[in-house]
């Protein structure tokens, strides 16, 4: 395919709003971040939560959580709605260009570090299936650059192939999950699935733990999610996709998930399919699981860093960077990021204080093109709010101290409190002078 072509295809207008032609239903937005959550690490959390709670309580944990998430997806998605931009642009009203572009390397970094260790359990996982059907295999790899080749592929066409996959992935994976849970319930009825109890043992014991748990595993996503919800018709669009997505798509994926844990006693999804005679689905779970989540995340890393590398051809910079990730994972480089990629976690979420806490208290821009332009290089009550948050939250996290029992809600709740007091307090200086 000639460089021209590839111009025109994978457009994602990273810098600009997007076209009216090209913004779609909140339903098919929807599909796309559920698409986004049916991932391993939601299987295991999932697992774990039932497992650790029981039923009942580990419902309402992850109940509790979808809702929490579902009110901020909605706020986050209906700036995207009014302003059609993505959340790197979005972040230069509060945060300044520069700053913007700090803030969107750290998130890029972020992403690329899950892509990487996403195709390092992308083939692990083909490389097991295969040695379970046929008893030999190509080398562990080959899988992984295979699997990073098709996921970068599939990025560079951009919005629309990530639609395109979802409508493919989603169903399968729906259909394949409530497979399994038929398979559970032809042996146990939901009396008895009911009145199973947790473990009682680890970190997610506790219905508060758990939905803390829950809520900063897909805050990083919420946070991003005007790189998606850009393309909603209308801002009841953006609500529906909120909606849809986290208030019943999440919830249904991490209870669905929990299930085989909940009987069997494993926290291993795959191991746990296995076991209920469900192998080969298992595989196809895990490939598509592993497929739609990581286009998701090297899509919002390619449109972070093309707020700094101002390449005209969009497609190269999703290239060179799933390239670097994929190698990462060739490596091994990735077992020993887990940790930095922790802390990223935690420095995200107060990002989206700060921006929510812009739009809707501070400046109430409207459709944001005039802030955005006007924008000046450096905010400074923008950087203080982010690095005060993060640095409170991970001390308040040391010290076993929340004002919410969620950490990522502390952080964006006290991201979105200082960026109020410093924008205002900074606003009345600079008014001083010309009173004068």
């Amino acid at each position: 395919m000639s460089t021209d072509l590839l111009d025109t295809v994978s457009t994602n207008h990273a810098r600009e709003p997007v076209p009216e032609s090209e913004r779609v239903s909140g339903l098919r937005m929807a599909v796309i971040i559920v698409g986004i959550a049916i991932t391993l690490p939601a299987f295991l959390i999932g697992s774990q939560t039932l497992a650790a709670l029981g039923a009942v309580d580990g419902i309402l944990a992850i109940g509790g959580a979808g809702i929490i998430l579902a009110i901020i997806a909605g706020l986050t998605m209906t700036i995207a709605a009014n302003t059609h931009l993505p959340t790197g642009q979005i972040l230069i009203a509060s945060f300044g260009r520069i700053g913007a572009k700090l803030v969107s390397f750290f998130i890029g970094v972020t992403l690329l570090g899950w892509f990487g260790f996403t195709v390092s359990l992308f083939a692990d996982a083909c490389y097991h299936a295969s040695m379970a059907a046929f008893d030999a295999s190509l080398p562990q790899w080959v899988y992984s650059v295979l699997g990073g080749l098709l996921m970068i592929g599939t990025t560079i066409f951009g919005f629309k192939a990530m639609d395109k996959l979802s409508r493919l992935a989603v169903p399968v994976l729906v259909l394949l999950l409530v497979w399994a849970s038929y398979a559970i319930l032809s042996d146990y009825s939901l009396p008895d699935i009911f009145s199973m109890q947790g473990s009682g043992a680890g970190p997610l014991a506790k219905i508060g733990a758990a939905m803390s748990a829950l809520v900063g595993g897909f805050m990083v996503g919420v946070t991003i999610s005007p790189d998606y919800a850009r393309f909603a018709r209308s801002k009841s669009d953006a609500a529906t996709a909120s909606v849809l997505s986290y208030g019943f798509g999440y919830q249904a994926v991490l209870i669905v998930a929990g299930l085989p844990a909940l009987v069997i006693g494993s926290h291993d999804f795959v191991g746990n399919l296995a076991a209920i005679g469900l192998g080969v689905p298992a595989v196809i779970i895990v490939i598509f699981a592993t497929w739609t989540t990581n286009v998701s995340n090297l899509y919002s890393t390619s449109l972070g860093f093309a707020q700094i590398f101002t390449t005209k051809r969009e497609w190269l910079i999703p290239f060179v960077a799933g390239s670097v990730g994929t190698l990462g994972a060739l490596l091994g480089i990735m077992d020993h990021f887990v940790s930095f990629l922790l802390f990223l976690g935690i420095a995200v979420p107060p990002v989206c204080g700060v921006f929510l806490a812009d739009y809707y208290i501070v400046h109430r821009h409207g459709t944001y093109q005039d802030a955005v332009a006007r924008a000046p290089a450096i905010a400074p009550a923008a950087l203080i709010a982010w690095l005060g948050a993060t640095g409170l939250t991970l001390w308040l996290d040391g010290q076993s101290i929340s004002l919410t029992k969620i950490a990522a809600v502390d952080a964006i709740l006290m991201s979105a409190l200082l960026y109020v007091v410093f924008a205002k307090l900074m606003s009345s200086q600079r008014a001083v002078p010309s009173q004068l």
